[in-house]
């Protein structure tokens, strides 16, 4: 049996089609005939034509349009639908040896730190911070840190506070800065002639002078500050560095140690050796708006450390034109 509407199979003797919904006529037992009235008659519904839009127009003054019913179609559900899968939340990238760019943020941190109250003597603050935005930028590189970012502030300060410190110094004493290069000359060749201290790292052994005493080693970074001059001594290790793109990466990295001075000009570079392993030697020079200079002499070298390191950067800064010389720290000089 089907439904009279939709023409969907039915059961037989159900009483509503399951389709649509449609009452289904059912067979009854013989009855005795009752007479019965006659059916009122039925107002004929106007043919399709004159319908507008689906809307029956009315017969009969105040009898509205009744639109035009039309059976509603029933959702049926696909069958075989997948849920579609959840989107997996990306992991972030861990850091390749974030430990030691840490290092770094934190040291150039320290040294900005000190370099503010270090302006009272212009140099030392201006050495430092030079240091510590140096430290930061690098750092800044793989530490995305408010540490790093910290120690570029700090070293901003200390410079511009040194700058502010020399400027004074010219202003009230014409004759300051010809004193003070004496003084420096002085004191320089004074901490050369002095005795010399051994300090021990993970990755080498170097002698350095008594007037550099105050030394913080780190792993295999060191610095140390002295009255005049200042050394740092940091290690990184480069993936995938040889003798083939060696000479890339040190210009590379020269370039962002002259970026991160204030003002800063590489002067020269040239390959050279350092301690029997191959170098890049480089000059930098650091020119604050008093016309004061910091000149740094900056060896990288590559040298595969025990611990993993290969890629060294030596500074030595000193105030003054003169590039300073490390033929002592060199020949003081002990690979691990």
């Amino acid at each position: 049996m089907n439904c009279p509407r939709c023409g969907q199979p039915v059961e037989a003797g159900a009483t509503f089609c399951g389709n649509c919904g449609q009452p289904l006529a059912q067979p009854s037992p013989a009855q005795t005939v009752q007479p019965t009235a006659a059916p009122m008659p039925m107002p004929t519904p106007p043919p399709v034509s004159q319908t507008i839009g689906g809307i029956i127009p009315p017969t009969s003054p105040g009898q509205a349009g009744v639109a035009a019913a039309a059976p509603m179609p029933m959702p049926v559900p696909t069958p075989g639908a997948m849920p579609m899968p959840m989107p997996q939340p990306a992991m972030a990238p861990v850091p390749v040896n974030a430990s030691a760019y840490e290092k770094k943020a934190m040291l150039g941190l320290i040294l900005g730190v000190i370099g503010i109250p270090g302006a009272i003597i212009p140099f030392l603050g201006l050495v430092l911070g030079i240091i510590a935005v140096i430290l930061g930028t690098i750092a800044r590189r793989q530490y995305k840190h408010l540490m790093s970012l910290l120690a570029i502030i700090f070293g901003i300060l200390a410079i511009l506070l040194s700058l502010a410190a020399y400027a004074y110094a010219f202003q009230h004493d014409p004759k300051f800065h010809v004193t003070k290069t004496a003084t420096v000359t002085s004191t320089t060749k004074t901490a050369s002639a002095a005795t010399a201290h051994t300090v021990e790292t993970t990755c080498y052994t170097v002698k350095l002078d008594d007037g550099l005493s105050n030394y913080t080693p780190s792993g295999c970074d060191l610095s140390s500050i002295g009255n005049t001059e200042v050394v740092a001594i940091e290690a990184d290790d480069i993936s995938g560095l040889s003798s083939a793109n060696f000479e890339a990466s040190a210009q590379q990295v020269i370039a962002n140690v002259a970026k991160g001075a204030s003002n800063g000009t590489v002067v020269s570079t040239q390959a050279a050796t350092f301690a029997n392993s191959p170098a890049y030697n480089a000059q930098i020079s650091s020119v604050s708006s008093s016309s004061v200079k910091v000149t740094t002499n900056l060896y990288v070298v590559m040298h595969s450390a025990p611990s993993g390191e290969n890629l060294f950067l030596i500074a030595l800064a000193v105030p003054g034109d003169q590039k300073p010389s490390m033929a002592t720290l060199e020949s003081s000089w002990q690979w691990k």
